[in-house]
């Protein structure tokens, strides 16, 4: 008797067990397949829209599961017709426009008007969704591009060309531009620059509204970067800033001739400690040795250039690809001339540690010389 008790107790246990199963939400049915068809979670990410349907702002869709609608609010500016939607749907169900399978982050879809979006169950059941669309004040604040024309600043030599980039460690939008040679400070203070910014976003210098091609700036500090502030739509803002720099005549033949060669110096560097350096100058490459272990290097993107009545060598990284060679963004070492005591000298700093070289006998690297072999190509 009492078996059969406890075998009736078992079997309470399990309808209980599979009435409560049945009754909670994403459980893997004993008895059959899930019914379930939602829409969970909808929105349309920036990092996958920004590129193709330029959208500047991650938009999360309402879902209102009474009426089957999921709403979003897009900002202005973006391309409707390109947009990949990220979604979830009820545990082992599927989603279809059109008969088509939708795959979650990967599928572009034109959303200018209505779209239907059809969730089957895993027991075959179907509900359709459907996602709707305004458009709202856009939210995108960059500054896509910032040059001066000739054409429209007739005092400039030619155009002055920039190159995006940043400071603060990669925190603070920045366009270095390359003023051409024989650009003076004079003509820097009242000049329009030419640029476009995201849509519908205004660009602002110290309060004042630019327009592009049309009002002018003063932009002749070349010690300080020239801060801006760019207004999306919506209100949201962000800082860029532009770095002026005036380029420099190339230095004649002569002159190369004149300074390259090799200089002696010492680096009492608080990274090394004191080591001896020897910097061999050529027309096209720059060579820096030291007797510290592994710490000689080389340069290949040299430029010449004279400077008044003297020339300067400057140094650049090799990620100047295009030999821009923006001294702000590219410039890593710079050697400036003078003549003293019968010999030439160079001024320059390594590893941020001013460093005094005199010309001397031509240098060249052998095995046991006492300085370390270049490991290291900049």
């Amino acid at each position: 008797m009492k078996k059969n008790v406890r075998q009736s107790v078992v079997l309470c246990a399990a309808v209980v067990c599979l009435s409560v199963c049945l009754s909670v939400t994403g459980c893997k049915y004993v008895t059959g397949v899930s019914p379930q068809k939602d829409i969970i979670e909808f929105k349309l990410e920036s990092s996958l829209n920004k590129k193709d349907a330029k959208l500047e702002k991650s938009v999360i869709g309402t879902i209102n599961r009474d009426t089957k609608t999921v709403n979003l609010i897009i900002p202005d500016g973006t391309d409707v017709t390109k947009l990949i939607a990220t979604f979830t749907a009820s545990p082992y169900a599927q989603v279809f426009v059109n008969g088509v399978a939708q795959a979650s982050g990967k599928t572009k879809q034109n959303f200018s008007s209505d779209v239907v979006y059809t969730v089957q169950a895993e027991d075959g059941t179907t509900q359709n969704y459907t996602v709707k669309h305004t458009m709202g004040p856009a939210a995108g604040y960059e500054l896509l591009n910032f040059d001066f024309k000739k054409s429209i600043n007739t005092e400039l030599p030619s155009d002055a060309v920039s190159v995006g980039g940043y400071l603060n460690k990669g925190t603070l939008r920045a366009f270095f531009v390359k003023f051409p040679a024989g650009t003076t400070e004079a003509m820097m203070q009242n000049l329009k620059p030419t640029f476009d910014v995201s849509p519908h976003a205004r660009l602002f210098i110290k309060g004042t509204p630019m327009q592009s091609d049309t009002t002018a700036a003063d932009f002749s500090d070349l010690k300080n970067a020239i801060s801006m502030t760019v207004k999306a739509q919506n209100g949201d803002t962000s800082r860029c800033v532009v770095v002026p720099e005036i380029d420099l005549p190339a230095a004649p033949e002569s002159d190369i001739n004149k300074y390259a060669g090799s200089y002696y110096g010492e680096l009492n560097s608080a990274y090394l400690g004191n080591n001896k350096v020897i910097i061999v100058l050529e027309k096209e490459k720059v060579t820096l040795y030291t007797d510290a272990a592994g710490m000689s290097m080389d340069y290949v993107n040299v430029e010449w250039e004279k400077d008044d009545d003297t020339c300067i060598c400057t140094a650049y990284s090799k990620r100047d690809k295009t030999k821009v060679r923006i001294k702000n963004l590219y410039g890593k070492v710079g050697f400036s001339f003078y003549k003293k005591d019968g010999v030439f000298k160079t001024d320059t700093a390594i590893m941020g540690t001013p460093v005094t070289a005199t010309k001397g006998a031509p240098f060249e690297w052998t095995e046991g010389c006492g300085y370390s072999r270049v490991s290291m190509h900049l």
